[in-house]
Protein backbone atom coordinates (compact mmCIF):
# COMPACT_ATOMS: atom_id res chain seq x y z
CA UNK A 1 0.00 0.00 0.00
CA UNK A 2 1.07 3.52 -0.57
CA UNK A 3 2.08 5.58 2.16
CA UNK A 4 2.50 9.24 2.59
CA UNK A 5 3.67 11.96 5.04
CA UNK A 6 0.37 11.89 7.29
CA UNK A 7 -0.04 8.39 7.01
CA UNK A 8 3.97 7.31 8.24
CA UNK A 9 3.11 10.63 11.21
CA UNK A 10 0.16 8.31 12.37
CA UNK A 11 1.73 5.20 12.52
CA UNK A 12 5.24 6.09 13.97
CA UNK A 13 3.27 8.22 16.46
CA UNK A 14 4.18 7.58 20.33
CA UNK A 15 2.86 9.38 23.16
CA UNK A 16 5.22 10.11 26.19
CA UNK A 17 3.46 11.02 29.36
CA UNK A 18 6.07 11.84 31.31
CA UNK A 19 6.07 15.70 32.83
CA UNK A 20 8.38 18.48 34.18
CA UNK A 21 7.57 19.38 37.84
CA UNK A 22 7.40 22.91 36.78
CA UNK A 23 4.67 25.57 35.73
CA UNK A 24 4.39 26.49 32.29
CA UNK A 25 5.47 29.74 31.41
CA UNK A 26 2.98 32.65 31.19
CA UNK A 27 3.91 33.54 27.87
CA UNK A 28 3.65 30.31 26.60
CA UNK A 29 0.17 29.55 28.11
CA UNK A 30 -0.92 32.73 26.96
CA UNK A 31 0.06 32.04 23.87
CA UNK A 32 -1.14 28.37 23.16
CA UNK A 33 -4.98 29.75 24.89
CA UNK A 34 -4.97 32.44 21.60
CA UNK A 35 -4.33 29.33 19.59
CA UNK A 36 -6.93 27.37 20.68
CA UNK A 37 -9.45 30.03 20.55
CA UNK A 38 -8.61 30.80 16.91
CA UNK A 39 -8.15 27.29 15.90
CA UNK A 40 -11.12 26.43 12.78
CA UNK A 41 -14.04 24.51 13.01
CA UNK A 42 -16.29 22.69 10.91
CA UNK A 43 -18.76 25.01 9.93
CA UNK A 44 -17.18 27.90 12.62
CA UNK A 45 -19.61 26.56 14.92
CA UNK A 46 -17.21 26.70 17.67
CA UNK A 47 -19.03 23.75 19.66
CA UNK A 48 -16.37 22.66 21.99
CA UNK A 49 -15.68 23.99 25.46
CA UNK A 50 -12.78 23.86 27.44
CA UNK A 51 -11.81 23.02 31.26
CA UNK A 52 -8.76 24.13 32.25
CA UNK A 53 -7.71 22.19 35.74
CA UNK A 54 -4.17 23.45 37.53
CA UNK A 55 -5.41 22.38 41.36
CA UNK A 56 -3.77 19.52 42.48
CA UNK A 57 -6.30 18.08 44.81
CA UNK A 58 -8.67 17.74 41.95
CA UNK A 59 -6.17 16.76 39.01
CA UNK A 60 -5.52 13.70 41.82
CA UNK A 61 -9.01 13.07 41.65
CA UNK A 62 -9.50 13.03 38.08
CA UNK A 63 -6.98 10.64 38.07
CA UNK A 64 -8.48 8.13 40.31
CA UNK A 65 -12.03 8.27 38.97
CA UNK A 66 -10.18 8.48 34.82
CA UNK A 67 -7.35 5.24 36.12
CA UNK A 68 -4.72 7.57 34.76
CA UNK A 69 -1.86 8.02 37.43
CA UNK A 70 -0.13 10.48 34.76
CA UNK A 71 -2.81 13.31 35.21
CA UNK A 72 -2.07 13.70 38.27
CA UNK A 73 1.00 14.46 37.54
CA UNK A 74 0.51 16.86 34.85
CA UNK A 75 0.91 20.60 35.10
CA UNK A 76 -1.82 21.71 33.22
CA UNK A 77 -5.10 19.74 32.53
CA UNK A 78 -7.35 20.49 29.66
CA UNK A 79 -10.52 18.44 29.33
CA UNK A 80 -12.51 19.21 26.06
CA UNK A 81 -15.51 18.14 25.77
CA UNK A 82 -18.64 19.00 22.97
CA UNK A 83 -20.84 21.42 24.16
CA UNK A 84 -24.48 21.30 22.42
CA UNK A 85 -25.23 24.21 24.01
CA UNK A 86 -22.98 26.45 22.56
CA UNK A 87 -25.02 25.83 19.10
CA UNK A 88 -27.84 27.26 20.19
Amino acid sequence: MDSNFTTNHQLNHRTILFFQDKPIPDELMDHLLTVMNRTATSNGLQTASVIRVTDDDKKQQISEVSNQAYIAKAPELFIFLVDAYRMK
